[in-house]
This record gives structure tokens, sequence and C-alpha cells, in this order.
């Protein structure tokens, strides 16, 4: 079965090379596109695609309120930012996209990427998340000033294999566990850090070190 994608990209050229670059993979299948982030949440019950691919952009809040509302009906979105936008990458991660690349970095990373969301990791492109991390400092502390220090060593060393790519089954089968087990844990971890998505733990982690 291909992996199914729906594009929401008000840019037209970026559209257009995003469904370019999909079309030399014939495991990729675009199912639909827009303009338009208004159109997210239809497109996304008429055409249950693996992933929607939402640019933020400009202006980014439509495409986040797109996201945030398609995180509501469990469906994976990868946002893909402007060089350089860290607002809008930050609004997004916040809003529970599951990744976020840039416009140039689209090109190589897109298909790998919506693979891997599509399969439950979280992907960022490496400027995206250098970038990112200071924006993180207080975002999922607790009152006691904690955050990722507060995680057991095993839930550090999950939340290493999330922020690599790997998908709950992929954890459980390199750590020895049921997935039941690596799906509670990551729960866990989400609790403890505060962040409303696995994307969010990510950027934490990149911050205090917990992920290469």
């Amino acid at each position: 079965m291909p992996l199914t994608l729906v594009f929401i990209e008000a840019r037209t050229v970026l559209r257009t090379g995003m469904r370019a670059v999909a079309a030399e993979h014939p495991a990729i299948l675009v199912v639909g596109e827009s303009g338009s982030p208004e159109d997210a949440e239809r497109l996304a019950d008429e055409l249950a695609p693996d992933v929607v691919v939402v640019g933020l952009g400009p202006p980014a809040r439509p495409a986040v309120e797109a996201i945030r509302a398609l995180r509501r009906r469990r469906v994976a979105t990868l946002a893909v930012a402007a060089d350089g936008d860290d607002d809008a990458a930050a609004a997004a991660v916040r809003a529970g996209v599951r990744g976020c690349l840039t416009v140039s970095s689209v090109a190589e990373e897109l298909i790998s990427a919506a693979a891997i969301i599509a399969g439950g990791g979280v992907v960022f492109a490496r400027p995206v998340a250098e970038r990112l991390s200071p924006l993180f400092g207080g975002f999922g502390k607790d009152s006691a000033g904690l955050g990722v220090g507060r995680l057991s060593p095993r839930e550090q060393e999950t939340l290493q294999l999330v922020a690599q790519g790997y998908d709950n089954r992929k954890i459980a089968r390199e750590l020895f566990l049921t997935e039941k087990t690596i799906r509670n844990r990551v729960s866990n971890i989400m609790t403890k850090l505060n962040v409303p998505s696995r994307a969010a733990a990510v950027a934490l982690a990149w911050e205090y070190g917990h992920a290469d």
C-alpha cells in the first residue's frame, strides 16, 4: 500500500515542488491538495491520508489552527516552515505537529520524514531543532523548575529513540519490551514534561542534551 499524502500549502511554487518530489517515489501517493488551510479538516475527513503536509504561511496562524484541528482528529501532520521562521515552527510544535522541515530541506527530506511520521515517529530538520531549542526554555517545566531532568534513565533512553525517528514498534524491538509498555512510557514522558505531543518532547530533549 502506498503512503498517502495531502498537501496544504498556499505557496503554489512550493506545493508544485512537493508534488514533483512525491511523484518520483512509486510508494507515495498524493491524494489531495489545497492552497487554503481551511480545507485541511475536510480533505482529511474525505481522503483519510496517512500524513497531511502543512505549509506555515505566510501568514502562519491559519496553518497552525489547521494543525491543531487535525491533531484533535488524530491526523498526523508535517509542517514546512520558511527558513529561519522560528516563531511559526514553534507555534506548529505547540499545536501538535509531529515534525517540521524547512523550505530548503523539503526536496531531500520530505519522503523520509513523511514515512517516519506515518509510522508514529517525529522528525525535525536539524536547523529547525537547533533554532527551536532556546524557544522551549520554560515550556514543559513544572512548578519545581524541573523538566527533562524528571525523566528516569529508561524514559530518557526511550525519548532519545523517539528523537531518532523510531516509532513505538521499533522502540519496543530495540529495548526488548512490548509496544504497550512503550506506549505507556511515551505517555508518561509527555505527562512529566507537560507537552502536547511527541514532537514537543523531542524539542525539549534537544535543548537538554538527551537527543544527539
